[in-house]
Formats: structure tokens, sequence, C-alpha cells
């Protein structure tokens, strides 16, 4: 396995994290493929995927602020392990009927792992999935190589929408897991996507590769699946790498007011602040106040360096499981999650504990996360998520269960809640956009609106009939959007309301 390349940052803590990632995984490099392949989204390693990699990093995953801010230290050494994680996967045996590789690509924020997938399964025929970018032609030339050397057929699977829509996914990511995407990177990825995929045309032919275009761009929803070497134009349908690039420029600043600085930050190819750096700056005596114990053999776990709420003590927190703990030491620090979940915490602390659950408490969790659907509040989704989750990894540890429930019935239950989960979550996520492209759509009535005040305001009828036609006017967008659901409501900017009289 090649080594991890190292950047320059300018940033210390970037330095000393993207160091200390490299070093635990040339100290170690199978624990961090067997924590790959024991995510069920990974399918046992044959979904190949740096950025779930990421995932598998310590100081990466303690929290939505660290995933933000080290997801550019902690990157080429996750590319490293996918790199090896595809060539190991290429290795296992070939099932019956199982013949094909797909490589998946596209624009970041594209949706390119639901294109692929059906109910969250990989589709019968394929062995593997291998998602990254293309658009080199070194590296596209190599990975199809990998594929026929290994004695199977390369299925290359791009996803284009409109480069506007990516940029806003990725927006919805960054405040929901803390990872987005810089413009830069966007641009070259879709802007550049067909020399990379040229050069394995030109190299093998039509009759060697297959490609298919998942094409987004008239609805995100309801794609159009284009098959065969003959669409490959379609690709450059959004622009070259400067176009696409100065497209992503005006619609990062039309957002500049409804997103966050940290994710305009991260747009812009900047390391998110966050409360991570902060706590940095404030010294390391906080640090060592909060951090777990020494552990047996001499290795020892950061503590995640989070605001806490005055009702708890984070250091009680940091004994617990340490998984676990990590994760209910961020989100303790979340008020308004606390607020609106109130006795919820007590049940969640009780199965961090190792508590056994009743049916109630169970049900409290459940309705915790269900609730959360409700309130809207992306901060509360992770802790939803945990409280889920945590119930689930309860049902699934045996020495948690009364012995009348078999193992494999414990198997189940954990999967079925896992799977309850991930379905909620997708259903979330597709609202959420959906609700977006609704009020990007009703933005534009709106827009359409002011245009026609400002016609009737320069034209030459009377001033009395001026009045009553923009007075209509007004009466269209108030009904616009009033009749508008809170939740798309809310997304339609305040300065895009309200047309001048």
């Amino acid at each position: 396995m090649k080594q991890p390349a190292r950047r320059q940052f300018d940033e210390p803590d970037l330095l000393e994290i993207q160091e200390e990632v490299i070093q635990a995984v040339q100290a170690d490099p199978e624990k961090f493929f067997a924590r790959y392949k024991a995510f069920p989204q990974s399918f046992g390693g044959r979904y190949v995927n740096s950025d779930l990699f990421k995932e598998t990093f310590e100081p990466y995953n303690r929290s939505k602020e660290s995933r933000g801010r080290y997801n550019q230290a902690v990157h080429n050494s996750a590319a490293t392990l996918a790199a090896e994680q595809f060539r190991r996967a290429l290795q296992e045996p070939k099932e019956p009927g199982k013949d094909m590789v797909i490589l998946l690509t596209g624009i970041p924020g594209a949706g390119k792992t639901s294109s692929v997938m059906k109910d969250e399964k990989m589709p019968f025929q394929v062995h593997a999935i291998y998602e990254g970018q293309l658009a080199v032609p070194e590296v596209a030339l190599g990975k199809v190589q990998e594929v026929l050397d290994a004695g199977f057929k390369p299925f290359i699977v791009v996803v284009h929408p409109i480069p506007e829509k990516a940029l806003d996914n990725t927006f919805h990511r960054f405040n929901t897991e803390g990872r987005g995407a810089s413009i830069e990177t966007m641009a070259k990825v879709q802007g550049e996507m067909t020399t990379g995929l040229m050069a394995v045309l030109d190299k093998f032919g039509p009759d060697r590769v297959q490609l298919q275009i998942t094409d987004r761009r008239k609805d995100y929803f309801d794609p159009v699946t284009l098959e065969g070497w003959e669409h490959l134009p379609v690709l450059r349908s959004e622009g070259n790498h400067e176009q696409i690039r100065q497209r992503l420029e005006r619609r990062l600043e039309a957002r500049r007011n409804d997103i966050s600085d940290d994710a305009w930050r991260q747009a812009k190819g900047l390391a998110p602040l966050g409360e991570i750096q902060s706590s940095r700056v404030a010294g390391r005596e906080h640090e060592s106040n909060l951090a777990r114990p020494e552990a047996p053999g001499g290795s020892r776990e950061e503590a995640v360096l989070t605001r806490s709420s005055p009702a708890r003590n984070p250091a009680r927190w940091m004994e617990l499981d340490s998984d676990i703990s990590r994760e209910i030491s961020d989100h303790m620090a979340v008020q308004s999650a606390l607020a609106h979940l109130g006795e919820d915490i007590d049940t969640l602390r009780e199965a961090a504990e190792g508590r056994p659950l009743n049916d109630a408490q169970r049900q409290m969790l459940r309705d915790g996360w269900n609730g959360r659907l409700i309130l809207g509040d992306d901060r509360l989704t992770r802790l939803g998520e945990l409280a889920y989750s945590t119930a689930s990894k309860q049902l699934a540890a045996p020495e948690r269960q009364s012995p009348e429930i078999s193992e494999q019935e414990r198997q189940d239950l954990a999967q079925q809640r896992q799977w309850q989960q991930r379905q909620i979550q997708s259903r979330n996520i597709a609202q959420r956009e959906e609700a977006d492209s609704k009020a990007q759509e009703l933005t534009r009535k709106i827009e359409g609106l002011k245009e026609q005040a400002a016609e009737i305001k320069a034209g030459e009828t009377s001033e009395p009939a001026k009045q009553e036609r923009i007075e209509q006017l007004h009466k269209q967008e108030r009904d616009i959007v009033r009749e508008a659901p809170q939740e798309v409501r809310a997304r339609i900017p305040k300065r895009d309301r309200g047309l001048e009289r």
C-alpha cells in the first residue's frame, strides 16, 4: 500500500491532525480496513468511497465541527486506504452472475450513491462499486485497467446535475454532517470530466468499457438515463472548468446571507473555524481537563472540546463508551436539543451506560427522533440519530438481552432498526431537497412579479392605473408566500419578498 502524501496547511492544528492520522494508518492499516468493512453502507468493503473512510478516523469523526474542520487534513489518508480497499475488493472471488464493477463519479453534491442503489442494495450483477473522481486521465485509466486486469467488466456511471443544485446539496450536507465541498473542486470535477473519460474511450474503446449518464439537469428527482458513449457530449452542457467556477461563485454569493460563515468558508476552500479551533486557541489546559484517563498500554483518546450544558458534567460523559461518549459530549452542548428532548436525555444516558431499557424508554428514544422531523431543527438530527442507534446497539448486544431472545432475533431486530433509521433519514433529506427546490421556484415567481412592477412603474399609463395594477401584483405575491408550506416559506430569502411600491 502506498503511503499517504502530506499536504501543506497554514493552520497548525490541521498539520497536527494530518500527521496524527498518517502515523496511525502507517502503524496499523488493518484496523481502519476492519472499521470500514463494519459500516453497513460499505457492504462488507465492496462499496469503496474515500469519504466513508474518513469516518474511520477518530479525530475527524468526533463531531460535526471536527468533520468540517479536518476534512481536507485527512483526505489523502482516506484516499490511500480507499485505493487499497478497492484493490482488495477486486481480488475477492467472483460470484456467479456478478461480473460488473461500477466506477461511480460526478460533481460533489450530485447524489451519486442514491443513483445506483435500489432499496439500499447493490445491483445484483455488481461485484463492487468504486465512488471517486475520474476527471484526471491518469486516475481514470488506472481504475479501468485495474478492473479489466481483475477479470471484471468496467461500467462507468456519471451523475450529472446542474452545478448550482449540487452546490446547494453540499450546503445541506455541511449543515447536517459537517462535510461540504469547495467550488474549485466542484468546478474541476464537472468541468474536466470529459477529459478523463475521453482518455478512457481512446485507450479501451466503447466495447470494453460501458458508459451511463444519470442526467439530473431537468428534474433532479426524476433523472433521465443515457446509456452509451454517444452521450458523452452531454457532460459538456454546463460549461468548462472556468465557466462552472464562475457560476458557482455567483451562486455562493447569492446564498451568502442564508448560509453560515463556516459553510461559506468551506465552499471557498478554507477550513471552517467552528468551535474546534476556538477551543484550541483557548489553550491545552481545557483539553487536559476533559481528556479521558490513560488507557492500558499507554494509548489515549482526546476529548472533544465543546461548550457543555451547565446541568451536565462533561467529564462524566468522557468515561463512557468511547464512540458513544464522544457523540454525547458533543450533542449535549446543543442547548436547543436539550430543551426539546427534555427527559429523553436521561434515557439516552442510561442506554449509553449500558442499563437495560424497557419498552417505554425505547419508544421515548424513537419518539425523540421522529419528533425531530416535525421540529425541523438540523441540530436535533445528530442527537436523534444517536438516540435511535443507541437503542439499536443495545438490542444488538447479547449481554444486555433477556435469555429468551435468540442471537438471530437480536441481529434481525438490530438490522431492522438500522434500516428504519436510514429510511427516515433518506426521506427527510428528500423532503428538504424538495422544499429547497419549491422555494427556488417560488422565488423566481416573485422575481417575475418584481419585473412586472418595474415595467408598470416605467410605463405611460395614469398613476391611479399603475397603483391598481401594482396592488394586484402585491396580492399575488402575498398569496404565493401565504399559501406556501412553512418549510418552503422559511427557505424564501426575505430580501426576495416585498415588491417596490
